[in-house]
């Protein structure tokens, strides 16, 4: 069975890249405790398509690791204890966004409640090597592996990769 083509896929791309751009050109100042920047222009919808090539996925990818050291470098010195990182989330991809907060508290990436269980990924795992990308020095990285159980059943309903980088 042969798969059809995305429909208008370099003009969304294009747009995607300008649309952030423009969003992303000055760091927020008036925010208290977070800010999140989302994909523009259902950029989630088309980079979970199974239509679009993984060498494209890494492109995008690269570009929010590009746009998320661009905010770090325009922080002004008066937040400088804020964290910037992009948050990219497999399993929900509109959960994907370049996520800011200046709150004292740090944040916690592994835990399980009896209903979420959220554990870190084996250190062999490499971010930058499976997507073929480059992680600009001062950006960390974690990976993070999800699971919602479902109690009744003693099941998981689903679960899925979120990987974390920028100020960690």
């Amino acid at each position: 069975m042969r798969m059809k083509k995305f429909r208008g896929l370099k003009r969304r791309i294009r747009k995607f890249y300008n649309d952030f751009e423009e969003e992303t050109r000055i760091f927020p100042t008036d925010f208290e405790g977070y800010y999140e920047y989302h994909l523009p222009d259902n950029g989630a919808y088309w980079l979970n398509s199974s239509k679009v090539s993984n060498k494209l996925k890494s492109e995008c990818f690269q570009f929010l690791i590009n746009s998320t050291k661009q905010l770090i470098d325009l922080k002004p010195t008066k937040l400088a204890d804020a964290k910037v990182v992009l948050m990219i989330d497999f399993h929900y991809w509109y959960a994907t966004k370049i996520y800011i907060f200046n709150e004292p508290k740090e944040a916690e990436l592994v835990w399980n409640d009896g209903n979420v269980s959220v554990e870190k990924l084996e250190d062999f795992r490499d971010f930058a090597k499976e997507w073929n990308v480059e992680i600009p020095s001062g950006l960390s990285v974690i990976g993070t592996k999800s699971k919602v159980i479902n109690r009744d059943f003693n099941s998981v309903l689903y679960g899925g990769e979120t990987w974390y980088i920028g100020q960690l």
